[in-house]
């Protein structure tokens, strides 16, 4: 793992307190040590930014979920359960599982009966919480970068990690209640991540307060709350976070994004090793309609309707050139766009995209609104296939659903960015709603 930058910005108390450096590394030899951990957790999430609300179609001035988590470990081994309590919205997923097994990653998805391995460890699955309370206390290690979106801290990992040498502080100075760490990170949205670390004065345990993330290129910042730490085999961590997510830099009063919440159910060191077909969901194979092998890209089993899909999928047209360089794309297209007086539409997919095909087809089938895209846009299709065109996706916003639609002014400057399937209405896309987008974001005549 990279090593971190980290600076000082505060002064650490007298003689009589223990080194941060010290600290960090009792904390760390502390979560190492526990060889089986099994914690409960609710993690609620409300979003209140109006542009995301907007682009989620959600009007009820705010969108809520809670998600229950159950994680086991054993060793390197890991399982974790995570099920919809309840939500704002019909299309949010209930149940989704993950494991590691020691050497293959699973992910199954119960509402779909869908199952993936590989042994590629970004592609371990989205039940996988990034607000998981045993690894709170070092979030700010996380690998997760333009490189690589879905790298989160595992706490079975841990146990590999290493002190930054740079965390030792000087203990000679005059006396503090609290310790401040600044901490460069990896570059997101193009830009480095800045942590802030606010610690007590003195201890042996590594328990920050508040953890700060400043991510400039998405313009967030995000303060966590780190309270009720409690003690398990020795290693503490918090019990509840509350942290809240407000653009950056900060406005007066704050512009709040989201907010959200983690809080403990329960927590405790099973007296025996959990069984092996935990680890590489036995059960949830058997029942899985469809087995897909990432590692060979291909499918162990797979449900009728999938194969159906897939036949009908491979027949269709390559719509999106998976040669061609996004940036060329798009300057070629501002040029057309000024001069006809009109804006560009992004559509970012690839080939094997389904519903990247649907909306395409679309957009040309259905007559009033490919008259609108040819009267007020240049639609430009970015292909984003294995990584292509990584630089403008991230100009643009790393797209986290395929497709993604971006609509950008003649001077590349982005208006807006949604999700199509918000548009859908029963099992396709409803025209209205389309209209309505094409004809909110059109130039003003």
């Amino acid at each position: 793992m990279r090593l971190l930058v980290l600076a000082l910005v505060g002064w650490l108390a007298c003689a009589a307190t223990t080194e941060v450096q010290s600290r960090f590394e009792n904390s760390l030899q502390a979560a190492s040590s526990i060889s089986r951990v099994e914690v409960e957790w609710l993690d609620t999430l409300w979003i209140r930014d109006p542009q995301a609300l907007k682009a989620m179609r959600v009007n009820e001035g705010a969108f809520t979920r809670v998600f229950h988590y159950s994680y086991l470990a054993s060793g390197a081994k890991y399982r974790v359960s995570c099920q919809l309590v309840s939500g704002t919205g019909t299309n949010l997923v209930r149940h989704t599982e993950a494991a590691f097994d020691g050497s293959i990653f699973y992910h199954y998805t119960a509402d779909f009966r869908y199952l993936t391995k590989t042994r590629e460890a970004t592609l371990a699955g989205a039940a996988e919480s990034q607000g998981n309370p045993l690894v709170a206390p070092f979030m700010f290690l996380t690998r997760q970068s333009d490189d690589c979106i879905n790298c989160d801290l595992r706490f079975t990992e841990l146990a590999t990690l290493k002190a930054p040498q740079e965390l030792a502080l000087l203990t000679e100075q005059e006396l503090a209640a609290d310790v401040e760490i600044s901490v460069l990170g990896l570059p997101v949205g193009g830009q480095p991540t800045t942590w802030k670390l606010e610690l007590e004065g003195a201890g042996e345990a590594f328990v920050p307060k508040t953890i700060t993330r400043i991510t400039s290129g998405w313009r967030l910042q995000t303060v966590n709350k780190l309270l009720n730490y409690t003690n398990l085999g020795g290693y503490l961590f918090p019990t509840r976070i509350e942290w809240t997510g407000t653009s950056y830099p900060a406005t007066s009063p704050p512009t709040l994004s989201a907010t959200g919440t983690v809080r403990v159910v329960s927590a405790r060191i099973p007296r025996e090793a959990p069984a092996q077909a935990l680890f590489t969901l036995e059960e949830e194979a058997q029942v899985a309609e469809t087995v897909w092998n990432a590692d060979e890209h291909k499918f162990n089993r797979v449900a009728p309707e999938v194969a159906k899909a897939k036949a009908e999928l491979a027949s269709k047209p390559r719509i999106y050139d998976e040669s061609a360089d996004g940036a060329s794309q798009l300057a070629e297209a501002l040029v057309l766009a000024k001069t006809q007086h009109k804006r560009v539409l992004l559509q970012f997919g690839a080939n094997w995209c389904a519903a990247c095909h649907d909306l395409h087809e679309f957009f040309e089938s259905e007559q009033s609104v490919a008259e609108v895209l040819k009267q007020d846009y240049v639609v430009v299709r970015i292909d984003v296939n294995k990584g292509h065109n990584h630089g403008i996706c991230l100009k643009y916003g790393q797209p986290y659903f395929l497709p993604t639609i971006v609509v950008v002014e003649d001077d590349g400057k982005m208006l807006t960015a949604g999700n199509p399937e918000n548009w859908i209405e029963g099992h396709r896309y409803g025209h209205e709603k389309v209209l309505a987008f094409l004809n909110e974001w059109a130039p003003k005549k």
